[in-house]
């Protein structure tokens, strides 16, 4: 299995770093931005498997860019979890109302972190297997793999033929 990549958005150079030293250190690979309208750039170049996102940031804060990301047909399904000094009931609603699928409270200690990191990607695989894989009686398609079975019997078909298929 591939690395799987985290973009962490913080405009706090040394947390940053310190991030990306122990998301690496648990095999991770790590992108890094400073605001918001950087993270949304090196999302859109590179479809991380996950973002940290900080809420309060200079150009763009986290809130802002969450809501763009989530409104971006290419960027809307990427698991999104704030990591951010604002501790307040109304900013952590507001957070996961706009498409937050967790949030989390600084400081944290970096063995609970990387643990919720983790549940939420668990979390994420397991829907987007599901998604990937119709089952229709003895018909599959199988979105990964851009493959068609019936029963025994393996058929390839073309691209544009196959997403018919799979949205029918």
């Amino acid at each position: 299995m591939a690395k799987q990549t985290i973009l962490v958005v913080d405009d706090e150079k040394d947390l940053l770093d310190l991030i990306e030293y122990n998301l690496k250190k648990e095999g991770f690979n790590v992108l890094k931005a400073e605001n918001g309208e950087e993270g949304i750039q090196v999302a859109k170049e590179h479809n991380p498997d996950l973002v940290l996102m900080d809420i309060m940031m200079p150009k763009m804060d986290g809130l802002e860019a969450v809501q763009k990301m989530r409104g971006d047909d290419d960027l809307k399904a990427i698991p999104i979890i704030f990591l951010t000094a604002r501790s307040d009931e109304k900013t952590e609603v507001e957070g996961l109302d706009i498409g937050g699928d967790d949030y989390i409270t600084k400081p944290i200690s970096t063995t609970k972190l990387i643990s919720r990191i983790k549940a939420v990607m668990r979390r994420f695989e397991e829907t987007t297997e599901e998604v990937n894989r119709l089952e229709v009686h003895d018909l599959v398609i199988d979105k990964d793999r851009y493959i068609v079975l019936r029963g025994e019997e393996e058929f390839q078909l073309p691209r544009k033929e196959f997403e018919l298929l799979y949205y029918l």
